[in-house]
């Protein structure tokens, strides 16, 4: 028969195993993120992970990594066929630079409005690099374009919809500044996320 005081000892090691477990699943968070870019750039679908550090009710510390998806070379855009209706291509050439970002690596800062509701509203900051391919306009094929890092500052809002415990969706819009020798562009994106905490 086990000593009423090893049980008592067993009964309190585990108490404080549950509670730090419980603790630990609030204290991080693991998202799967879409992302889908537009304004300056060329729309652009991107896929990548996330993860967030509690800091307390309100703030959590971020870090995301996202690339695009569906696209092998890293110049490839829709190219016309090699007629179209007996007109030569040479002559139906998009007289423009076709640019897009095709990866995005931020940390920064959420803030949460704590509710006791499913939907919560969020803000964040996030600063990092963004990467801008350029196709340039098809003078030769020699000539393809350029890929370049520029550094961004962005913010974004959304909401947290929180689906079961532990477990929500994320729906959010972001706006900022991509930025390389003086020269800045607009970079905007609409996302999708799925949250898991631990």
């Amino acid at each position: 028969m086990v000593p009423s005081r090893y049980l008592t000892a067993l009964t309190f090691a585990v108490a404080a195993l549950a509670a730090v477990d419980a603790r630990a699943q609030e204290s991080f968070v693991v998202r799967g993120l879409g992302l889908g870019t537009f304004g300056t750039s060329d729309t652009t679908g991107l896929l990548g992970v996330g993860l967030g550090v509690n800091l307390n009710e309100v703030m959590q510390v971020t870090f995301d990594a996202s690339r695009e998806f569906g696209r092998a070379d890293p110049y490839q855009r829709p190219v016309a066929p090699s007629t179209v209706i007996g007109i030569p291509t040479a002559i139906i050439i998009v007289l423009a630079d076709s640019a897009r970002v095709d990866r995005v690596v931020t940390g920064g800062v959420r803030f949460r409005l704590p509710t006791s509701f499913r939907l919560k509203p969020f803000a964040a900051i996030h600063a990092g690099l963004v990467r801008v391919t350029t196709r340039f306009v098809p003078v030769s094929i020699a000539d393809e374009g350029s890929i370049d890092w520029r550094t961004l500052v962005e913010g974004e809002g959304g909401i947290s919809i929180s689906v079961v415990n532990r477990l929500a969706v994320d729906m959010s819009y972001r706006v900022g500044s991509a930025t390389r020798d003086y020269d800045s562009d607009v970079v905007q994106s609409v996302g999708l996320g799925v949250a898991v905490g631990f």
